[in-house]
């Protein structure tokens, strides 16, 4: 995860988006979002939750959103540690409506009708995470 967050910082570094705060989707962005807020030197955090999943394959019919700062014209990345359908991002830019957004994730799914503009690669496999095993395990996946 250290490794693929490094490489995405660099990409961004290179872009020379001017990032002023880092928008973490709770609860797959917060890892990444801390590791990148180190690494681009970005203190302004904030968390945004957006439920969609119930369980593997179990999707409710809208996200569930919640923000907790004032985003009014600030430079945005928005973090999270995988696209899937791409519904919950593209549900996160229309109610944060604001023009200067990029978003980042981990990994993106084959499927997703999103792109992010940063992702380390394509993948059509369920991802576990660090942050999830115990999750995971309930789920009896493990």
């Amino acid at each position: 995860v250290y490794t693929i967050c490094s490489k995405l910082a660099d990409k961004i570094i290179r872009d020379g988006y001017k990032i002023d705060m880092i928008v973490a989707v709770a609860r797959g962005g917060l890892i990444p979002s801390r590791i990148l807020s180190d690494m681009l030197n970005i203190d302004d955090i904030a968390v945004i939750t957006a439920k969609y999943y119930n369980g593997i394959d179990e999707r409710l019919d809208k996200p569930v959103v919640n923000i907790n700062a004032d985003i009014k014209g600030k430079n945005l990345l928005i973090i999270d540690d995988v696209v899937d359908t791409g519904n919950t991002m593209l549900s996160l830019i229309r109610l944060l409506d604001n023009p200067s957004i990029k978003t980042l994730t981990l990994y993106k799914k084959e499927k997703s009708r999103f792109e992010p503009d940063y992702y380390s690669e394509v993948s059509d496999k369920w991802i576990i995470f660090p942050w999830e095993r115990y999750e995971t395990a309930r789920l009896k996946l493990l």
